[in-house]
């Protein structure tokens, strides 16, 4: 008959277990013989999220009634504290008893912890060392409901217990030293692990070589047991990294493989790269395993060391430098250190810890989300985690937005992902690979441009406009001139090089030159308006002469004979002569040569008399003294002159006089 006791658990989507059936027997490896609910029998292969446990032990209830257990440590935490001392059979300290109740609230724990030390003190049952660090053990315990060799009950790790995390594969034998390298390592970081061997009693001389050595090098006390070593991989890496490269040659000869590929997990090569080779051979789940326990770690570790999380970000970089880390793991990780990195009351050293490990899991997230489907986590703890990064260059929260907008732009646009950027992050990450995000239309209207705003509205030093004028292209482009003038005039109250460039660039005294410039052309309209005035009167003057020696002309012809005397003649020459000059004078004037009426009228007098051109206004030609007129001016033949007022030549017969010369100037005057 199977023992009703003993039970198999699976985590269920809301992060608690459920029973899914009673173990019956170990069929081989981590298939067993289960009973289900409705009495059926089959053989089952133990999966990463099911966990054994006996009925009504501490890891049965931690996994099915938590609430229950945290309400049973504040009404008797005595009672709770000796069912978790009957787990351990060499006995544990207080650290260790507090850390297997994962899952209930740390402050909870520690205060009822307060209350229960004293009854044990005074327990007949339970046995207190006398060392600074007391270990507490249990003198009488209750018969094991399945024998120890064939116990398969999961270890209490953060990984089993934590609702939402990844889980290591369950530890359900002991495995031999001669193991191959797919399974060396794989469950070292877990509480119950019995994979190496464990001291067989509490004398002063561990059997267990790497404890005895750390115990002999004065780095722990001989108290210390390999199985709590290797649920603090951080400590333990820490514990060795002190370790002389020839005490750590000495030491790994009488190490197994699994001793060392232990060593290899928590030290990497190690000093001299001792370890070289046994890093080559360790396979993912050993440092999967490893960074979990790491996880468990640092959230009991000492608020004022910064060294648990340097180990940590160190382990994290040699796994993901030669595997693949699970991408869940790694957001997990990045979580981890952002909380760490958000607590503003503790050492620098630590937060700078903190944020460079964020820096290396970030990094890590952006080259794991190429081959993972995203909607399968829960990216809000991602972003949680950025935002407790700065935008720079080439740093983690950048490559990771860069990586992600690669892979998917829409989600890239969200503004969870750019919470809390400023001017001067983008300043600087502009010139990376985020660029090509930041010149997304999107991403532009609703974080660029903004901040380019407001970096503009607020610039007032020389130093700080030179930084907006140099900024990369996708800040740059947002950068308005009205705005750069603004800045400029601020600048110039307190800096006189700004005020110089804001007298030039802005409109302050252009605009008061650009009014008197106004005021003149204003004056020149009016001027120009009375000239006009002006000429439409001696036009109309002209017109009347022109009209009046029309008619002289006609009646000098009808009295003149066909035998002309020089008299007549002359009188007629003069009369022509007025024409051709009023017809000059209207050739001349701007304003009348556009009346196309009177030009018509000249033009037709003038050839009716037998008056031709000489050049037209603004007409260039080479000088003829017997042409041209130059006005008083000295003028050799040959020079280039401008034609300012036309001249005539008169025929009469066959005789042509030049009637009057053409006005003309050098050319330039």
């Amino acid at each position: 008959m199977p023992n009703p006791d003993r039970v198999l658990l699976r985590k269920s989507t809301d992060g608690r277990y459920v029973e899914v059936g009673v173990l019956v027997e170990r069929i081989k490896g981590k298939t067993w013989r289960l009973v289900l609910p409705d009495g059926s029998e089959i053989d089952h292969d133990i999966q990463a999220s099911e966990a054994f446990a006996e009925r009504g032990s501490i890891a049965h209830r931690l996994r099915t009634e938590p609430d229950l257990v945290a309400s049973d440590l504040d009404a008797s935490p005595e009672r709770v504290f000796v069912q978790v001392l009957s787990t351990f059979p060499k006995g544990a300290k207080a650290a260790d008893l507090k850390n297997a109740l994962i899952g209930i609230d740390r402050r909870l724990v520690d205060k009822s912890w307060e209350r229960a030390k004293r009854k044990l003190d005074a327990s007949p049952d339970v046995k207190r060392s006398d060392t600074k660090i007391p270990t507490y053990r249990l003198l009488t315990r209750p018969s094991p409901s399945v024998p120890a060799d064939e116990d398969p009950s999961l270890p209490q790790t953060s990984a089993a217990l934590s609702p939402g995390q990844p889980e290591a594969p369950p530890t359900v034998e002991s495995q031999p030293s001669t193991s191959s390298p797919d399974k060396q390592g794989q469950g070292a970081f877990t509480e119950g692990t019995t994979a190496t061997s464990e001291p067989e009693d509490d004398g002063p001389e561990p059997t267990d070589p790497l404890v005895r050595f750390l115990v002999r090098t004065g780095l722990t006390d001989p108290h210390e047991s390999l199985s709590s070593l290797t649920r603090q991989p951080l400590l333990l890496g820490q514990l060795l990294g002190r370790v002389k490269a020839a005490d750590l040659s000495e030491l790994l000869t009488s190490l197994d493989e699994q001793h060392r590929g232990l060593l290899a997990t928590v030290l990497g090569a190690g000093k001299e790269g001792l370890l070289g080779p046994d890093v080559a051979k360790l396979p993912k789940g050993a440092y999967e395993a490893a960074l979990r326990a790491g996880l468990s770690e640092i959230a009991r570790a000492p608020k004022d060391k910064g060294w648990p999380l340097s180990m940590l970000a160190a382990l994290l970089e040699r796994a993901t430098a030669s595997h693949a880390i699970a991408l869940g793991l790694l957001i997990d990780l990045a979580r981890a250190f952002a909380d760490e990195a958000r607590k503003r009351d503790q050492p620098r050293e630590r937060r700078q810890h903190a944020l460079s490990g964020l820096q290396k899991s970030l990094e890590s997230v952006a080259r794991a989300i190429d081959d993972h489907d995203l909607t399968q986590f829960d990216m809000g703890r991602l972003t949680e985690a950025a935002r407790q990064m700065s935008f720079t260059r080439t740093g983690g929260r950048s490559f990771l937005v860069a990586t992600l907008y690669r892979e998917d732009p829409e989600r890239a646009r969200g503004d969870v992902w750019w919470a809390g950027a400023t001017f001067d992050q983008l300043l600087e990450a502009g010139h990376g690979p985020l660029a090509t995000a930041m010149n997304d239309a999107t991403i532009a209207e609703r974080v660029v441009r903004p901040l380019v705003d407001e970096a503009l509205n607020q610039a007032e030093t020389r130093s700080r406009l030179g930084q907006i004028i140099a900024s990369p292209a996708p800040l740059a482009r947002w950068v308005s001139g009205e705005g750069m003038q603004e800045a400029f005039l601020r600048g110039g109250n307190r800096d006189e090089v700004a005020s110089a460039w804001a007298e030039v660039l802005s409109d302050t005294r252009k605009l008061a030159r650009m009014e008197d410039r106004l005021t003149a052309a204003q004056s020149a309209v009016r001027a120009s308006e009375d000239r006009q005035r002006e000429l439409q009167q001696r036009i109309s003057h002209l017109e009347h002469r022109l009209q009046a020696t029309g008619e002289e002309l006609a009646a000098a012809r009808g009295a003149q004979t066909d035998a002309r005397g020089v008299h007549e003649r002359q009188v007629r020459a003069d009369l022509v002569r007025v024409l051709a000059k009023i017809a000059a004078q209207v050739s001349q004037s701007a304003s009348a040569s556009q009346d196309a009426g009177l030009m018509r009228s000249i033009g037709h007098a003038t050839a009716r008399e037998g008056l031709d051109p000489i050049g037209t206004t603004g007409e260039r030609s080479t000088f003829d003294p017997r042409t041209h007129d130059p006005m008083g001016q000295t003028i050799s033949s040959d020079t280039d002159v401008t034609v300012v007022r036309p001249g005539y030549t008169w025929r009469e017969g066959t005789e042509t006089v030049v009637l009057l010369k053409a006005q003309v100037v050098t050319n330039g005057e």
